[in-house]
């Protein structure tokens, strides 16, 4: 019988009963491509200079390693993925990673000023990436004033 078990970071792992152990150490151990940039820049000083959205450019990257790129960089199309502002934690960590060189952790991207801060919003806002919720609400109140229902519906659903 097969079973799904979710994690707290949203992940969902499945397996054989019996095996439930086995899938969630597995699950656990997995590399990422995140974790993989993370890597090298905890091990290439060249890499450490550049964004999350460079490394392609200079970088074949898998789930295992990263290597420097010999040939090609100028043909590559790096992508990213867009997310909603409601999943606010990985909104902010995007917006982190395209503005912060050489992150070797999440620890790392937490950080400000010798400052390990909770959530990645924190961060942002610390690091002058983004002001105050006071900019959204001025944002929606201005379009409520002069936007056409249909805009408005559009903007709901967007947010």
């Amino acid at each position: 019988m097969r079973l799904s078990v979710h994690l707290p970071n949203q992940k969902r792992v499945t397996c054989q009963d019996g095996h439930e152990e086995e899938a969630l150490e597995a699950a656990r151990s997995r590399q990422t491509m995140l974790k993989s940039w993370f890597q090298l820049n905890q091990s290439d000083p060249d890499a450490q200079t550049l964004l999350n959205t460079d490394i392609p450019y200079n970088y074949v990257c898998d789930r295992n390693n990263c290597k420097r790129r010999k040939r090609g960089g100028n043909k590559i199309v790096a992508r990213m993925y867009v997310l909603n502002v409601k999943d606010a934690e990985r909104f902010y960590l995007r917006m982190l990673l395209l503005h912060v060189p050489g992150a070797a952790s999440f620890k790392f991207l937490r950080t400000v000023d010798n400052v390990i801060y909770d959530t990645f919003k924190q961060v942002a806002f610390h690091r002058h990436l983004l002001n105050s919720d006071e900019e959204w609400d001025h944002c929606l109140h201005l379009s409520n004033a002069k936007a056409t229902k249909p805009d408005l519906r559009l903007y709901s659903v967007l947010l």
